[in-house]
């Protein structure tokens, strides 16, 4: 008997695996469709759903409530719409909770009981609205958080190496050239340990500012260690990355200069005609070629071009 339970019960378990799987890929679809949806629509869809329940509440008649679910279209517009959307949609939606009761039938004693049912369902609908818009503004800070540096707002490490992953796999299905560079600040530690990590913190900050100013919007720069930072530009060869990089060297060293700072720039840039089998390769590459420049005197920008039949990088002169 216990042989023929679990024979019997495993394809249940299969089922319900294969179920779940389906509606949490079901989830991440209709969050991405919906997070691109303009606010019009968000709010039309709330509506039409607050709609919706006041007709199946009114249908339904007394004895079966439905108060409950006035809520769903509250959350809806407070997770994917604006921030006082949710509120609007409370307010709406407690009206129709209140209609429905009184076109139904449902005998008041006093009319101030009608104004009172109104405003506890604005309130709790409310209430929901605002606990849930709080929850959600905190779970945007923390992904804020957990994918950028804290000090210069960049993408951090592990943003980066997605954000590489993903354009490697887009070089790849469009056949379309890519750059990366590692840009790390020669004798950086010399500014902390004359001025202090403040003056150092404002050296960094300003560097950011500097490289988010002058690359393209499709482009990408992270800060992947203390005064490391990573530059990925998709759809550009050895001559583009020439030209921006030239351009982006050109700036940091007026700042420097400008600031007094006795620090450089050595930047390892290595172009992928055909991308490598994975990100950390890429970024294996393009770290050696960096290193080989500070090892050279530093303060200079070494330009590379991937062969993707021998495996190595062929530095341009």
């Amino acid at each position: 008997m216990t042989g023929d339970s679990r024979v019997n019960t495993l394809p249940n378990y299969k089922l319900t695996f294969l179920l779940s799987r389906m509606f949490r890929r079901f989830l991440k679809v209709a969050n991405r469709s919906l997070v691109c949806c303009p606010r019009g629509a968000i709010g039309a869809i709330a509506l039409a759903a607050v709609a919706l329940i006041g007709v199946l509440d009114y249908l339904t008649g007394l004895e079966i409530s439905l108060s409950v679910f006035h809520l769903a279209p509250v959350v809806f517009a407070v997770w994917f719409g604006k921030r006082h959307d949710g509120l609007i949609i409370a307010i709406v939606a407690s009206l129709v909770w209140s209609l429905d009761d009184l076109i139904a039938g449902y005998a008041y004693g006093h009319p101030a009981i009608l104004v009172w049912d109104i405003v506890a369902h604005g309130i709790f609908l409310s209430f929901g609205a605002t606990l849930l818009r709080i929850l959600r503004e905190h779970l945007a800070n923390e992904q804020q958080l957990a994918r950028h540096d804290s000090l210069t707002g960049l993408l951090n490490w592990r943003a980066f190496q997605e954000r590489l992953e993903y354009s490697l796999a887009l070089s790849a299905r469009d056949r379309q050239p890519l750059t990366l560079a590692y840009l790390d600040l020669d004798d950086f530690k010399k500014i902390n340990d004359t001025y202090g990590h403040t003056q150092g913190d404002g050296v960094l900050v300003a560097i950011a500012m500097i490289l988010k100013e002058t690359i393209r919007a499709t482009d990408t720069v992270a800060r992947v260690g203390g005064d490391e930072f990573a530059l990925l530009f998709p759809g550009t060869d050895k001559l583009g990355a020439q030209d921006v990089l030239g351009k982006l060297s050109q700036c940091l060293s007026q700042h420097l200069n400008t600031k007094g700072h006795r620090v450089t720039c050595s930047v390892g840039a290595v172009t992928f005609p055909h991308p490598p089998h994975n990100g950390d390769e890429a970024i294996s590459i393009a770290d050696h070629l960096m290193y080989q420049v500070k090892h050279r005197g530093k303060g200079t920008i070494a330009y590379g071009v991937f062969d993707h039949a021998t495996g190595k990088v062929v530095e341009l002169a």
